[in-house]
C-alpha cells in the first residue's frame, strides 16, 4: 500500500457488516474520493482494501474478526452504502477478489 494512502476509517466513519451467505455491505458517511474498481481480501493477514479507479489500493482499516473472515470469503460482490442523517441516501456495487495464496 502507499504510505501516502490512509486507511478509509481515517478519512470517515465507516462500518463493515456481513453474514454466512457472503452478503457484504460497508457502510460510509462521506464520499469515497474516487471509484472502487474491486475490492480485495488477504485471507491471510485479514485484511480488506478497496482498489480505486487509479489502481491505488486503500486499507478498509477495521479488524476483520475469522467469523466475519469466513463470511467474506463466500462473497462475490461487496455493496457500498453511504449514510446521511442516518439513512442510505446512495448504494454502489463492486466485485470482491479473495487473495488466498
Amino acid at each position: 500500500m502507499n504510505v501516502n494512502t490512509m486507511p478509509l476509517y481515517e478519512e470517515m466513519r465507516c462500518s463493515i457488516l456481513s453474514n454466512p451467505k457472503g452478503d457484504i455491505l460497508i457502510l460510509h458517511d462521506k464520499l469515497i474520493r474516487s471509484d472502487i474498481q474491486w475490492v480485495e481480501f488477504n485471507t491471510h493477514d485479514l485484511k480488506l482494501s478497496l482498489i480505486h479507479k487509479d489502481g491505488m489500493p486503500q486499507d478498509l482499516g477495521i479488524d476483520i474478526d475469522p467469523v466475519m473472515a469466513m463470511n467474506i470469503k463466500q462473497g462475490n460482490k461487496v455493496q457500498f452504502a453511504l449514510l446521511q442523517d442516518k439513512k442510505i441516501v446512495d448504494v454502489k456495487n463492486s466485485t470482491i477478489v479473495i487473495q488466498d495464496y
